[in-house]
């Protein structure tokens, strides 16, 4: 199955997502499992600021999302104008240059995400396993 989407993101600004799947389970129709196999998608800005002394604030501008959070397990809650009711994280250091977030709504995880900073602090690397889907998918990002 392939997916060809062209929108425009809140911002105004295009966006483009080009993706394809491979069915895993079952047998015929749509119903059954599938797998992304490719995920392409045009420029997607995300910033990451300082929150509070010890946290970061994980910011999307073109949707205008925002999770600010600490990194000590609690549920810090996610806002904008796109956010599903109820949806929150919790997220750990792992590393100096690694953390672990689980997004949550209703207090269910749907999916967990690594952030990981290359050592040169050029790259941002994200790797989201989404609950239900064997593979993970990886998001990599250029600092700008």
């Amino acid at each position: 199955m392939s997916l060809d989407i062209a929108a425009t993101l809140a911002n105004g600004s295009p966006f483009q997502l080009q993706q394809t799947r491979k069915r895993v389970a079952g047998t015929t129709g749509f119903a059954g499992v599938w797998e992304d196999t490719t995920r392409k998608m045009s420029s997607f800005e995300l910033e990451i600021q300082p929150y509070e002394s010890d946290g970061f604030s994980i910011v999307v501008p073109a949707e205008k999302d925002i999770l600010s959070m600490k990194f000590d397990g609690k549920d810090y809650p996610e806002s904008g104008p796109h956010v599903a009711p109820g949806a929150a994280s919790s997220g750990r250091r792992v590393d100096e240059r690694t953390l672990e977030v689980a997004d949550k709504v209703e207090g269910k995880v749907i999916d967990t995400t690594q952030y990981r900073v290359s050592p040169d602090g050029n790259t941002l690397t994200l790797t989201v396993h989404d609950k239900g889907q064997a593979k993970p998918v990886t998001f990599v990002y250029d600092r700008q």
